[in-house]
C-alpha cells in the first residue's frame, strides 16, 4: 500500500500516528503543509516531501526533498512566477506529486492547514485518489462559527470518503456539515498510547501523596490560562505546601502575572518551557491535580496522559471533556472562564485523597480499554486496509 499524508512535518502527533503503520512494510510518504524546519525526528522512514524548503541544504537531505527547485528570492523563481504564476501555488506542487507517485491513499492530518490544501488540489487532478480526513481538535466545533472557513469545511466534508476523529462530537458535526462516507474510528490524534511504557515514569508513591499541581500555559486562541491562575489566587490556604508548575507558558504576560499572584501567597512556582515528550510524562506522573482551560478543543492528549500518569485531571467542559470524565468520579469539569469553578473543584480535589486516588485507578482502566497502544493500531492498521 502507498501513503501520502498531507500533514505538518515537525508535529509529534503526526509523527506518532505515523508510527503506527511502521511495521506494515508500507510505502509512506508525507507532503508539508509549510516549508520551515526540518522532518520529525521519528519520521527518519518516511519519505518527506517540501515545495522549497530554506532548511534542507541541498534538494536532498536523507528522506527529505524539495519539489521546487528554484530558491525564493532569486531571479529566475521571480521571472517564472510572473510567467507561470501556479507554481507559486502550493496545491499545484500537491497535485503534481500525487500524479507522480501515484498513491493507494491520501490522508489529510487536520483541516485548515492540511486538508483545505489537498481539496484545492483537487482542482489541479482529473481524479483525486481515496481521501480519508483526520479530525483534530478544533477543526470543526471552533471554526464552524467563522464564516470565512464554513465553506470551505463544508467542500472537505462533502468530498473525502473516510473519517477519523478523536471524539464522537466530531462525527456527528461531520455529518451535520455534509460528511456522507464512512467513519474509521474515533481514537486520540496521536494514536494508541503506549500505556505500560509511560507508566514506568510515575512516581512511586500514591496521586494523594503528590506535593505539584500542573496547568497547561498555553495561552490565547481558543486557551484560557489565566482563569486557572485566578483560581489558584482563590486556594491560598490548600495550596500550602504544594508546588505549581506551568507548562509551555504562552506569554511573558501569563509568567509574570502567575509569579506575581503566587508569590504573594508564598506558593513555589515553577516555569516549564517547552521539554521532551519524556519530561513531559514525569511531570503529571508526578502531580496530583493537572488543570486546563480552553473554549474550544477536540479530545487534548495531555489531559489523556495525565489521567493514564494517575493526576487527576480538572477540565473546562468545553471541549469533548465530558466523553472522558465524569465530575466527581474520575475528575472535574468547569466553565472555561469561571475560576470560582476551577477553584472550588481545586479545593475538592486537595481535600478529599480518597477521590483522586479512586479517579487514578478509574482513569487508568477505562484508558487501556480505549486507547492503549495494543488496542487502537490494530484497528487503525485494519481501517487502513479496508480502504
Amino acid at each position: 500500500m502507498k501513503i501520502l499524508f498531507v500533514a505538518m512535518h515537525n508535529s509529534v502527533h503526526t509523527a506518532r500516528w505515523i508510527s503506527q503503520l511502521a511495521d506494515q512494510g508500507w510505502d509512506i510518504h508525507l507532503f508539508a503543509v509549510y516549508d520551515y524546519d526540518l522532518p520529525h525526528v521519528d519520521l527518519s522512514n518516511v519519505q518527506v516531501y517540501f515545495v522549497n524548503n530554506p532548511s534542507l541544504p541541498a534538494n536532498r537531505m536523507a528522506e527529505a526533498y524539495n519539489l521546487y527547485p528554484l530558491r525564493q528570492g532569486t531571479r529566475l523563481r521571480k521571472l517564472v512566477a510572473k510567467l507561470l504564476p501556479f507554481t507559486e501555488n502550493r496545491a499545484y506542487w500537491l497535485a503534481r506529486l500525487i500524479k507522480k507517485i501515484k498513491p493507494d491513499v491520501v490522508h489529510s492530518l487536520e483541516m485548515q492547514h492540511a486538508a483545505y490544501l489537498t481539496y484545492e488540489a483537487k482542482a489541479w487532478l482529473k481524479r483525486l485518489p481515496t481521501w480519508i480526513y483526520s479530525c483534530w481538535g478544533s477543526d470543526i466545533y471552533y471554526f464552524q462559527y467563522l464564516p470565512d472557513h464554513m465553506e470551505r469545511i463544508k467542500q472537505v466534508l462533502a468530498n473525502c470518503d473516510y473519517l477519523f476523529t478523536d471524539c464522537q462530537r466530531d462525527v456527528e458535526l461531520a455529518h451535520k456539515y455534509g460528511f456522507t462516507g464512512e467513519l474509521l474510528g474515533v481514537f486520540p490524534g496521536v494514536g494508541g498510547f503506549k500505556i505500560d511504557d509511560m507508566l514506568q515514569l510515575t512516581s512511586r508513591v500514591r496521586p494523594s501523596q503528590r506535593r505539584s499541581i500542573v496547568v497547561k500555559g498555553y495561552d490565547g486562541w481558543v486557551y484560557r490560562p489565566f482563569t486557572i491562575i485566578q483560581a489558584l489566587a482563590l486556594c491560598a490556604a490548600e495550596l500550602q505546601g504544594y508546588k505549581i508548575v506551568i507548562y509551555l507558558p504562552g506569554s511573558q504576560e501569563l509568567i509574570d502575572f502567575a509569579t506575581k499572584t503566587l508569590q504573594a501567597m508564598q506558593v513555589e512556582l515553577e516555569i516549564m518551557p517547552y521539554s521532551p515528550h519524556e519530561a513531559m510524562l514525569k511531570l503529571f506522573g508526578e502531580a496530583r491535580v493537572s488543570l486546563a482551560s480552553s473554549i474550544s478543543d477536540g479530545t487534548p492528549n495531555s489531559m489523556l496522559e495525565a489521567m493514564v500518569m494517575g493526576s487527576f485531571p480538572i477540565q473546562s467542559d468545553t471541549v469533548s471533556t465530558a466523553e472522558w470524565i465524569e465530575g466527581g468520579v474520575n475528575g472535574f469539569l468547569a466553565q472555561p472562564e469561571d475560576a470560582v469553578g476551577f477553584a472550588n473543584a481545586l479545593k475538592r480535589a486537595l481535600n478529599d485523597d480518597e477521590l483522586v486516588d479512586q479517579a487514578a485507578q478509574h482513569n487508568l482502566e477505562m484508558l487501556r480499554t480505549r486507547i492503549d497502544y495494543p488496542f487502537v493500531q490494530p484497528q487503525v492498521i485494519g481501517a487502513y486496509k479496508k480502504v
